[in-house]
């Protein structure tokens, strides 16, 4: 299970060449900023970002990246969207409404790579 998570975190969020079965996608994409459990009625039955995208990033970089100083900001952010990209998923929400702070995530990503690679 920890392997299987490895690779597919490394192929979302990885800060180096991602990998995946189609790397023209994969390393164009922007960084997920929502993760949601459905159940098996296709229903949203559980939010996972704050799992996925905090602690399992995270623990992907040995637990160095709660250590710089975007981490909060990037949780903060993440977690200010939840609620926007459960709607979008429900169909609710229209998230081009938020390209903004879908930008804002996308650079405080860019400032925790940064913050990293300053660390190696």
């Amino acid at each position: 299970m920890r392997l299987i998570l490895l690779i597919a975190l490394s192929s979302r969020v990885w800060f180096g060449e991602r990998w995946a079965i189609d790397t023209s996608i994969a390393n164009d994409m922007i960084v997920p900023f929502a993760v949601f459990v459905v159940d098996s009625s296709g229903r949203m039955a559980e939010a996972r970002t704050e799992y996925y995208l905090g602690e399992c990033f995270n623990r992907l970089y040995d637990g160095s990246l709660s250590k710089l100083p975007s981490w909060d900001r990037w949780l903060r952010r993440l977690n200010e969207m939840s609620d926007k990209c459960k709607g979008a998923f429900a169909g609710k929400v229209n998230l081009h409404a938020y390209a903004q702070e879908i930008a804002d995530i996308a650079s405080v990503y860019e400032s925790v790579k940064v913050e990293y690679q300053r660390t190696k």
